[in-house]
């Protein structure tokens, strides 16, 4: 059985993942504790907002400093983005907790979504959409209930080569 604790990261509680396209409509969210708000929707909403709001003027910075890691301080959550080509990836973590934790989450979600990257090379949105389902298993094998689980890359494409149909051979997230 998994501990939820990874040595490098330690338990890191993470309370959000979002993607977005580079206009901040979100192709991807996963909260973690929702089911601890009296009302998720409005908490989500919040949330949204917050980190638009701490984080919109600075995302021209994180564009043209693709990939490197920003860092937002919302209440008693840090909120760590970057760029991605034509995305922005957002993880949001409680304060109390080593940013760096959050941020090395963050290497981990860059790393596997610059695997979708068209012939071009660029990643947008449409590689993220297409390759929806291969993302929420990364994320779910990264992550469960809100505590970094797993970030060996590769144990996390072993996982995800298991949930894959059986007898079809896919691409691999990570290169391997």
């Amino acid at each position: 059985k998994r501990q939820g604790i990874n040595a490098e990261y330690g338990s890191c509680m993470v309370d959000n993942i979002l993607i977005t396209n580079d206009k901040g409509e979100i192709i991807f969210s996963k909260y973690y504790n929702l089911d601890r708000t009296e009302n998720p929707e409005n908490y989500r909403l919040q949330s949204e907002q917050n980190l638009y709001r701490l984080t919109f003027q600075e995302w021209s910075l994180a564009k043209e400093q693709n990939e490197q890691h920003q860092v937002a301080v919302c209440g008693d959550k840090f909120i760590i983005y970057t760029a991605v080509d034509k995305l922005l990836v957002f993880v949001t973590g409680a304060q109390d907790e080593d940013e760096l934790s959050l941020s090395g989450l963050l290497d981990q979600l860059v790393v596997m979504l610059k695997t979708l990257s068209s012939k071009k090379g660029v990643l947008s949105e449409t590689e993220v959409i297409e390759e929806y389902s291969r993302v929420c298993l990364f994320i779910d094998e990264l992550v469960t209930d809100g505590v970094v689980d797993q970030t060996d890359s590769q144990t996390l494409e072993t996982l995800i080569q298991m949930k894959i149909t059986p007898g079809k051979k896919d691409k691999s997230f990570l290169g391997m």
